[in-house]
């Protein structure tokens, strides 16, 4: 449209303009052949809207959309904890490797499979006394997490 008038003529269409600027529009529509031609298009959009065969919404649509939209967030959250989980297992299957290749402790001392089995076995309150390594530390992490959930 090379008219400036779009906003004034969507206004006119609508019935939004005062008695006095309808009549002004109606006057400039005499001599704007772009203006007369966008509002005829804009007449005929808005009859076929009107004649469109439209029925009721589907009983539940609203509601069927709506759970979609909260599937699609519960989705995502699962997602990430799904990563974040597969993360934090990677990080303890490396730390317990890395423990098991001979990594020394805090104390110099060499940390061999058998440190790692020997922890996993001393009940709680005895691994407790005197953690003497990171895999000791993981070690009692893990069975205190284990004991809790078994002991219910």
């Amino acid at each position: 449209m090379n008219c400036d008038r779009a906003t004034q003529l969507h206004a006119y269409h609508d019935a939004e303009l005062t008695s006095s600027a309808r009549a002004e529009f109606e006057r400039h529509l005499e001599s704007c052949p772009a203006c007369r031609d966008m509002l005829a298009g804009l007449r005929r959009v808005s009859r076929l809207i009107d004649e469109a065969p439209l029925g009721p919404l589907p009983v539940g649509l609203i509601e069927n959309v709506i759970a979609r939209r909260r599937a699609e967030s519960t989705r995502s959250v699962l997602r990430i904890t799904g990563w974040m989980t597969t993360a934090a297992a990677m990080v303890m299957v490396f730390t317990l490797l890395r423990g098991t290749t001979g990594v020394t402790s805090t104390d110099s001392a060499p940390v061999s499979t058998t440190t790692w089995e020997t922890a996993a076995l001393v009940p709680p309150t005895e691994s407790r006394a005197e953690p003497n390594s990171e895999i000791a530390l993981l070690t009692l992490w893990m069975t205190d997490g284990l004991t809790d959930r078994g002991g219910r």
